[in-house]
């Protein structure tokens, strides 16, 4: 894939944006839409998923939201950002540990619904040197109180406006002489030997606190790579990325299923979506079924 070219954060289109008609044309719409939207904000979204609510724009709006990701993203960030990163995947999460002996892995609680809008409105202001009312109306057509889960836009806002704390948990990491990554709201920590990983996930936490987030405590697994550890989905174990267990049993149940039954569509384009992931991991691996599920 085809890396692109990071800039310092002075070169970003939107540094020292002082015209909302110049921000209107910076997000390719005009200001007139732009004032529209953001009064009738909270009517530009809709929610779906029972389990873990999605809050997502409608069509107009999460066009002008991924034109901002857009401009976002050609900001460089540490190498050790996984999420937000174009080029990058839950995949690249698991490879920058690779050689480590144990791995930590936690999360933040709640993060989205923790971020709040008036940070995300300070790294307009404060950080991309916007004029006020152009914070202001960025920061309106970005967030409702908090950052949305489902927002083109929210990973890299996220990112940003919490970027002193996930580098203040950098810096903590450094001292127990551990690598880091961050993948949205998940944190893994690795070494190339054992480490007292309660004392640094305290310190982490610590760090998350100043910010107004804590970590889920009952979320953080400690795991020598010998036996295998998990980081977003993947199974780091022995220098090499394994496929987890639940993702076979449940590829192998769906097939099972689909070859009593094969009128069933919906069962069938989730079973191609499951073998994708996983031959993503161990290329050469479900090839029978693969070829079997591509000729439905």
């Amino acid at each position: 894939m085809k890396q692109l070219k990071k800039y310092p954060i002075h070169q970003c289109a939107l540094y020292k944006c002082r015209s909302k008609k110049k921000l209107a044309s910076l997000l390719k719409t005009d200001l007139k839409n732009l004032k529209r939207l953001s009064k009738s904000i909270e009517k530009e979204y809709y929610t779906f998923n029972k389990k873990r609510q999605i809050t997502a724009p409608k069509k107009e709006l999460k066009a002008i939201q991924k034109r901002v990701l857009s401009l976002l993203n050609k900001i460089e960030k540490p190498d050790w950002v996984i999420s937000s990163t174009k080029e990058k995947s839950y995949l690249d999460n698991a490879h920058y540990h690779m050689g480590a002996q144990y791995v930590c892995t936690t999360d933040i609680r709640s993060f989205y619904n923790n971020c709040s809008r008036d940070r995300v409105y300070q790294f307009f202001a404060k950080k991309l040197l916007t004029s006020p009312d152009v914070a202001k109306l960025l920061s309106d057509i970005t967030t409702l109180k908090y950052i949305p889960t489902g927002s083109p836009s929210s990973q890299i806002l996220a990112y940003f406006a919490y970027e002193e704390m996930f580098i203040n948990m950098f810096n903590v990491s450094q001292k127990f002489n551990c690598k880091m990554t961050l993948y949205v709201d998940d944190l893994t920590f690795s070494k190339d030997s054992s480490f007292n990983y309660q004392n640094l996930i305290n310190h982490i936490d610590i760090e998350a606190r100043k910010f107004d987030h804590s970590l889920k405590y009952k979320k953080t697994n400690y795991k020598s790579a010998k036996k295998g550890a998990k980081i977003t989905g993947v199974i780091l174990k022995n220098y090499e990325l394994k496929i987890p267990n639940s993702l076979r049993i449940s590829i192998l149940k769906d097939f099972e299923n689909i070859k009593n039954n094969q009128k069933l569509k919906h069962q069938v384009m989730s079973l191609k979506g499951k073998i994708n992931a996983a031959r993503l991991i161990e290329p050469n691996h479900f090839n029978g079924t693969n070829s079997y599920v591509k000729n439905l």
